[in-house]
């Protein structure tokens, strides 16, 4: 009996000590509530920003993820192409550090085929819709994608919107 009460005891005392730890750690806590920022400057950080439209090479580093549950990791490039599907079991390491922020054009496990007819004047004219169509840009912003295709030797411009569900 006298060994349960000392065990009590002891636990007792350690969660004690414990506590005043964990309580003088909180108080050395290293971001201040106040951040001494401007009344302007804080309508600036939740103003919602304009609508950015990317192009050119900077399309080979956006990749923004539009799989559903169960339905692996599937990205949409900054073309329009996906690219990434998980489903593969292969694991995309990227590195560990600085080698993580590499920057690549992702590969593309799936061939999408999203493509575009137009039947003028009993002519067919038909476009990929990836990279190669003339003049592609992209706005990604999570949950949405919008890619806007054109080129003038062509009668139409395409546009693909796609969302993450």
């Amino acid at each position: 009996m006298k060994t349960l009460w000392a065990a009590v005891i002891g636990c007792v005392i350690c969660i004690f000590f414990l506590g005043i730890i964990t309580a003088q750690e909180q108080s050395r806590h290293l971001v201040p509530a106040d951040k001494g920022l401007s009344p302007n400057k804080v309508k600036g950080l939740i103003k919602q920003g304009s609508e950015q439209f990317y192009s050119g090479k900077d399309l080979d580093t956006i990749g923004m993820p539009v799989g559903g549950i169960g339905a692996g990791q599937l990205y949409i490039r900054g073309d329009g192409t996906f690219a990434l599907w998980q489903i593969f079991n292969r694991h995309v390491f990227t590195g560990y550090g600085a080698d993580c922020y590499t920057t690549y054009r992702p590969d593309s496990p799936v061939d999408s085929g999203f493509a575009v007819f137009v039947k003028k004047e009993g002519e067919t004219s038909a476009k990929i819709l990836d990279r190669d169509f003339g003049r592609v840009v992209c706005s990604a912003s999570y949950p949405l994608a919008s890619i806007r295709y054109s080129d003038s030797s062509f009668p139409i411009r395409a546009r693909i919107t796609c969302s993450s569900p």
